[in-house]
Order: C-alpha cells, then sequence, then structure tokens
C-alpha cells in the first residue's frame, strides 16, 4: 500500500498547492492537504502553547519568529495526525518544493525498507557526512553525523511521530534544527540519498512574510556556548551510536 502524502499549505498560498497539486497528478500520486498554522493569522496566546520563550533563551540563540513557530505548529499537526490514523509512516511534504521524475521510485524504497526507522529525509539543503549506509539500488539509506536541516519534504514513522509530540511540546529552536538533537528526541534521523526532492528557488519563503528571520538578532554568547556544547554532545552520540572507527572515517572524509 502507497504511504499517505501529507502537503502542508497556508490557506493564503492556493497557487503553491495548485503547483504541488499539479506535480502530484503527473505521478498518479493523491495527497491529503493539511492546512498550515498561519503565524500572520494565529493570536500569539495560541502560539504560546506550543513555543516557550524560557526553551528558547535556554537552547537557541535567536528568539523564533511568529513564521518559524507556526511552521513548526505545522509539522506538530502532522506527526499528531500520522498518530491518530495509526499509519505505520506518512510522508510530510510542504509546498514550495520541485519533485525530481524518481520521487516515485523514492516512495518505492521506502515501502522496502527495513523495519525500525524513524525519520528519513527526501531533501536537504546542504549534502552532510554520512557515517554509514545501506544500499537500495539506485537509492542509498545514509545516516548522519549531524542531520541536515529542511523540513520540506521527510517519512515519519507513526513510532517517531509519537516520540516527537512527547519530547517537543513546548519547543524552544525551530523545527529542522529541533532533530539535529536525537540525544534528546530518541528518533534516528537518516536521508534516502540521492535525494528526489529540492527546494524551489524561484519561491519565497511564507516563513518570513510574518517576520524576517534575518532581521532577528543572535545572542553571541549564546551562539557560542550552544555550538560548543552541541558539537561535543554530538561527537559523543555518534562514538555511541556508529563507534569509533565509522565515526573517525566520516569526519576524515567530510562526507
Amino acid at each position: 500500500m502507497a504511504a499517505p502524502l501529507l502537503l502542508i499549505n497556508l490557506d493564503r498560498s492556493p497557487e503553491r498547492l495548485a503547483a504541488m497539486r499539479q506535480q502530484l497528478a503527473g505521478f498518479g500520486l493523491a495527497f491529503e492537504r493539511l492546512p498550515a498554522t498561519d503565524g500572520a493569522q494565529t493570536p500569539p496566546a495560541v502560539l504560546a502553547e506550543y513555543y516557550s520563550e524560557m526553551l528558547n533563551r535556554r537552547q537557541y540563540h535567536k528568539r523564533l519568529t511568529p513564521g518559524e513557530i507556526a511552521c513548526y505548529i505545522s509539522h506538530l499537526r502532522a506527526w499528531r495526525l500520522i498518530v491518530e490514523r495509526n499509519w505505520a509512516y506518512a510522508v510530510v511534504l510542504e509546498d514550495d518544493l520541485e519533485l525530481q521524475p524518481a520521487f516515485p521510485a523514492a516512495l518505492a524504497a521506502l515501502a522496502s525498507l527495513p523495519p525500525g526507522w524513524d525519520l528519513v529525509k527526501l531533501a536537504s539543503g546542504r549534502p552532510k557526512p554520512v557515517v554509514s549506509q545501506l544500499p537500495l539500488s539506485p537509492f542509498a539509506l545514509v545516516d548522519y553525523y549531524k542531520a541536515p536541516v529542511l523540513t520540506g519534504a521527510q517519512a515519519v514513522s507513526r513510532a517517531a511521530a509519537e516520540k516527537l509530540l512527547r519530547t517537543r511540546i513546548p519547543f524552544g529552536r525551530p523545527a529542522d534544527v529541533d532533530l539535529q538533537f536525537p540525544w534528546e528526541t530518541g528518533i534516528r534521523v537518516q536521508g534516502l540519498e540521492p535525494y528526489t526532492v529540492s527546494a524551489r528557488a524561484d519561491v519565497p519563503s511564507t516563513i518570513n512574510s510574518v517576520a524576517p528571520r534575518q532581521s532577528v538578532p543572535s545572542r553571541t554568547t549564546a551562539f557560542l556556548r550552544q555550538r560548543l556544547t552541541f558539537n561535543l554532545r554530538l561527537l559523543r552520540e555518534s562514538l555511541r551510536t556508529h563507534g569509533p572507527a565509522d565515526t573517525l572515517r566520516c569526519l576524515l572524509r567530510g562526507r
């Protein structure tokens, strides 16, 4: 059975919905639209039910904008739907994507994965060092040293959704950054490479349409402290999960 496809889309972005519908229809793929939480329309009190300023100051070097908070809430709602529908997993898509011709093959590869996986990225901003990989011709299921950012396209298992709902409310970081902390979430973030989804360069971010992320000042001291702590913890996690040999090999080759 094909995995459910959930498409996160703002009510005020019908053109994005039309573009994604056209791409998916071209592959003969059905999807369910999940109305995105709109940071421009959601009352601050509702955003505060999910976002903790106290956690943010402790965990991250910038306060989150309403758009970043709303984006995270949209993904939380997608994860909740996976649990409520009792799906084994679902593919969660954002609406600013370009799907490559091999996208249906990637969906088929997901269906053939060994049991026990948590979250698999189908897109990434930049390549990340890979510690190990499992060949799934023509793809490979890769384990990252550090999970890539971007939440545009990822397969999420029910077990992972349950863990994320249990550990990520409230939150203090952006959604994609939070997924880089497996020792907090208890989930394993992997990737299916080569990626079959990319972000459209011609589509501006709706997150920035509420309040530009670049305009939020960074807490420099906090950034340096958090970066050092994170890198040390990440190394420790990789040594625990993958062992010294694979970790060292990954760090030496950088990819």
